[in-house]
């Protein structure tokens, strides 16, 4: 009888010694998988004021863009690039037709990337011009003063891509997603040839082949002198940051994929798929990343207009988080452009009535 009572004791310890240890792999894996999603150092409400002086008369495809003391503004309307002083919101000049013929555009898009003229250091903006694959490049100085030739309009070097997506051109490369199962590419225009960013970062669970694009959309900002490419996915809270040779410098998970997961699980029981939206916009300079983040679903964006919690997400280029700008006021912010010096966002809202650019100051 003792005998068989030392047996069902061990057999006791040994079962809850089970428990104890499955448990505290549980938790193990439960912290391992929280402390991979880092934290921002400062969360910083911020609310936004009206421009009086300038109304955008555009529903969608608006991009903005500043350098120097100039915000350049892109609607699809004739006159559709404009140009304006940030210290009074002068109206300096405006440029623009849609069509097909010369010096004519059919849906431009103005890039947030710039470089200067040798001669005179001005400002060299780029519109894209996705369906006709042409590069537009407006020489700033030289529109505002009146000049003669100041756009210069020349095909892709890139001939074998369909951009679906274009984010970059300097003289030595564009940057842009083109037709097919690339997350994005980097196109060397001296060597004719392209290197291949894949569908990442890779996640613990399936993704239906057709759904990557969608999925991994990316938001595209470049730092031209540290030679530094980010690239923020729509549906993926997650930041990496490469270098032109195609390594992988950081990679930043700011929040977790359980929306992503649950859409994709609730599609193949509906066909509906709905999941959380997060960095849509993106600008740099050569310090500091800012993300626009949604951080809600389609539905709640799109159908419903029942939206919170918008933010500007700042990063470095070591990848490091360094704060949350909320917007307390939560207004809708479609595209959006840093004044870095001044430390002030320009941001085009699509659904305000009257006035639909705003200033958010983040000092």
């Amino acid at each position: 009888m003792y005998n068989n009572q030392k047996l069902e004791y061990f057999k006791k310890v040994k079962f809850n010694g089970l428990i104890f240890i499955s448990l505290a792999f549980l938790l193990f894996n439960c912290i391992n998988k929280e402390s991979s999603i880092q934290q921002f150092n400062e969360e910083v409400p911020i609310y936004g004021e009206f421009v009086k002086e300038i109304s955008i008369f555009s529903q969608s495809n608006v991009n903005l863009m500043v350098v120097d003391s100039f915000l350049v503004i892109q609607t699809s309307k004739d006159n559709f690039l404009k140009v304006y002083n940030t210290s009074n919101f002068q109206l300096l000049a405006e440029y623009g037709t849609i069509g097909n013929g010369d010096h004519q555009f059919a849906t431009p898009r103005l890039l947030k990337n710039y470089r200067r003229s040798e001669s005179e250091n001005s400002p060299i903006v780029v519109v894209y011009d996705l369906d006709r694959m042409e590069i537009n490049e407006i020489d700033l100085f030289k529109w505002i003063n009146g000049e003669p030739q100041f756009h210069s309009q020349n095909p892709l070097d890139d001939r074998e891509n369909y951009y679906l997506n274009f984010y970059y051109s300097s003289v030595d490369y564009y940057i842009g997603v083109p037709d097919g199962p690339k997350k994005f590419i980097l196109y060397d225009r001296i060597g004719q040839n392209e290197m291949v960013f894949p569908y990442t970062p890779k996640l613990d669970f399936d993704i239906e082949p057709f759904l990557m694009y969608s999925i991994y959309k990316p938001a595209i900002t470049v730092n031209q002198r540290g030679m530094k490419i980010a690239a923020a996915s729509l549906l993926v809270p997650n930041l990496e940051i490469y270098d032109f040779e195609q390594n992988l410098l950081a990679s930043i998970n700011y929040d977790t994929v359980d929306s992503l997961k649950n859409g994709l699980e609730e599609y193949r029981k509906t066909e509906w798929f709905d999941s959380k939206h997060f960095i849509v916009d993106i600008d740099s300079n050569d310090e500091y990343i800012l993300g626009l983040n949604y951080n809600n679903s389609s539905t709640a964006i799109y159908n419903n207009y029942n939206h919170q919690d918008l933010s500007f997400l700042q990063f470095d280029w070591d990848g490091n988080l360094l704060k949350k700008y909320v917007l307390a006021d939560n207004k809708f912010v479609e595209s959006f452009a840093v004044d870095f010096n001044n430390k002030k966002v320009y941001c085009f809202l699509p659904h305000e009535k009257e006035y639909n650019l705003y200033v958010y100051d983040l000092n």
